[in-house]
């Protein structure tokens, strides 16, 4: 929609030009940033990993806004899984907004717990589950932009 026609269709009843096309500028910023978001939601965002190979820990930078706690609740949850089970860890959020934890191992990694993975996975679900649903809250909010629901809350 051009200047004209947002003039035209009584939208923008006095207002002079110039700032129509400041209102413009600013509508299409916002298309694009709702285009961006878009984007993002297609593919998944990681939001920490450990690897037992390196011996590093990996947050995301998008996430530095989070409570210092709670960073270092994930560090240190993400280090002790790679300790126990070894290979690497991820948390990972879905195009939706699930956050999910991805594991790897190297293919000659026989140190590497398959079955000890699994379960460590499910205790760490279970013992963190209020710790992962405010996170996946954070993500939807922030970044896949829905409204804040109270009673979800």
């Amino acid at each position: 929609m051009d200047t004209c026609e947002l003039l035209c269709s009584g939208q923008f009843v006095g207002i002079n030009s110039k700032n129509a096309r400041g209102i413009l500028k600013h509508r299409m910023k916002q298309k694009e940033e709702r285009n961006n978001v878009m984007k993002k939601a297609n593919e998944t965002v990681v939001l920490c990993g450990a690897s037992a190979y390196e011996e590093k820990y990996y947050l995301n930078p998008q996430f530095s806004k989070l409570p210092e706690h709670i960073r270092q609740e994930l560090q240190i949850m993400c280090v002790l899984y790679t300790q126990k089970v070894g290979g690497i860890l991820m948390l990972e959020f879905t195009p939706e907004g699930h956050l999910e934890f991805k594991t790897e191992a190297k293919e000659n990694d026989f140190f590497y717990d398959e079955i000890g993975s699994v379960l460590e996975i499910k205790k760490l679900q279970n013992e963190k589950r209020e710790l992962m649903e405010a996170l996946e809250m954070f993500y939807r909010v922030v970044f896949l932009g829905e409204e804040f629901n109270y009673d979800e809350a």
